[in-house]
């Protein structure tokens, strides 16, 4: 093979891969350096990616690496298989969510958990569990899985439970959208939450992770427990400035709209956040409709979600450019954090610019059903 037919890049990240999923005892990053050519700085960075995809586990956040689950998958010692769709939904969803708590993957086997993958918080104290089969099972997983469930688990798809140190919210994944086949899980210390402040910081985002990845994996609504009783067709009915707030905190891209300068529409996708007052978009660099916006700051901004109960928000307002140094850098981490599940060093030397979109409009809706949206 000729020097440059590939890259030494890949050939170190396998290098590292093959030589955790060969060891039992694991490695720390010293022991992996005096085998591995590498630079130490890229060493760490090659280590925290294949950690945040779920490649590689620590015992502690400076301890040892071990084989991660989906590299146990590899070695086919992982246990019972979810599907590598499941897992790769999961350290997908949940990186872009960043939970301030650790969040698991469960599923049962043998009528006994199974976690599968994890996400740890990156608070000095968090909860954390070993991965593989649990000792005991926690009644709020029982409850979940076991027929039937609790009023309350079937009103509201999620429960909120504590044992003598931790917080649990557990919510269930469902493929066909009505039965678990797995449970998202966000733990944390006892001492840290009561029950109110918990349930309100987690209940709603961990059931909507769990719905996402539930229609990624093919459902086509998402209603747990309750077989043939709801259409995924709802009557259109229009949101709350809280709801439409809530819901553009999602994963979610948005679509600009803007005028070329023969005054026809342009369109593209974009990535954006919103402060409560303005949109902020980013323009990567060579986009032709940065250069549209600076001639027309009239635009045009469409956010929805794919699957129902196909939330929408509609925006008109005018945008106005700003450089990239006025804005802080923590406002591209998070978009990286959001969109690409992991913050991306290099990310603003891809950036031209940042608009600010002031709304004139700001409108949304729910449902598909009757009714009619402007």
């Amino acid at each position: 093979m000729q020097p440059d037919a590939y890259l030494p890049a890949v050939e170190r990240t396998l290098q590292i891969l093959e030589l955790i999923a060969a060891s039992q005892d694991g490695y720390t990053p010293q022991e992996l350096l005096a085998l591995v050519d590498v630079p130490r700085s890229t060493l760490f960075q090659l280590l925290k990616t294949l950690k945040q995809l779920g490649y590689l586990e620590q015992s502690e956040r400076r301890g040892r690496y071990y084989a991660g689950p989906r590299l146990e998958q590899w070695s086919h010692f992982a246990g019972p298989s979810l599907g590598q769709d499941l897992i790769t939904c999961f350290y997908n969803e949940a990186n872009r969510c960043a939970f301030s708590e650790t969040v698991l993957l469960i599923s049962f086997n043998a009528d006994k958990p199974f976690i599968h993958a994890q996400v740890e918080s990156q608070q000095q104290v968090r909860s954390v569990y070993p991965l593989g089969q649990m000792e005991s099972t926690p009644a709020f997983l029982t409850s979940l899985f076991s027929p039937p469930p609790t009023h309350e688990i079937v009103q509201h798809g999620v429960t909120v439970f504590h044992t003598a140190d931790t917080w649990e919210c557990a919510t269930p994944i469902c493929p066909d959208g009505v039965t678990p086949s797995a449970l998202l899980v966000i733990t944390a210390p006892l001492n840290r939450w009561n029950q109110e402040s918990f349930s309100q910081a987690f209940s709603s985002d961990l059931r909507s992770m769990a719905s996402r990845i539930s229609y990624q994996l093919g459902a086509q609504s998402y209603f747990p427990y309750h077989p043939g009783e709801f259409s995924p067709i709802q009557v259109t009915s229009e949101m709350s400035l809280a709801e439409i707030t809530a819901f553009l905190q999602g994963p979610w891209s948005a679509r600009l709209a803007c005028i070329r300068p023969d005054g026809r529409p342009h369109v593209v996708p974009v990535w954006q956040e919103w402060d409560g007052s303005h949109f902020i978009v980013l323009s990567w660099i060579g986009s032709y409709w940065a250069q549209y916006i600076s001639e027309n700051p009239n635009v045009s901004l469409t956010i929805d979600e794919p699957w129902p109960p196909f939330h929408r928000v509609v925006v008109r307002g005018l945008a106005k450019k700003e450089t990239l140094t006025s804005v802080p850098k923590t406002v591209v981490d998070r978009m990286s954090q959001r969109y690409m599940g992991s913050i991306l060093p290099d990310l603003a030397q891809r950036i031209e610019g940042v608009f600010f979109i002031t709304p004139e409009q700001l409108k949304g809706w729910k449902g598909i059903a009757g009714g009619k949206t402007p």
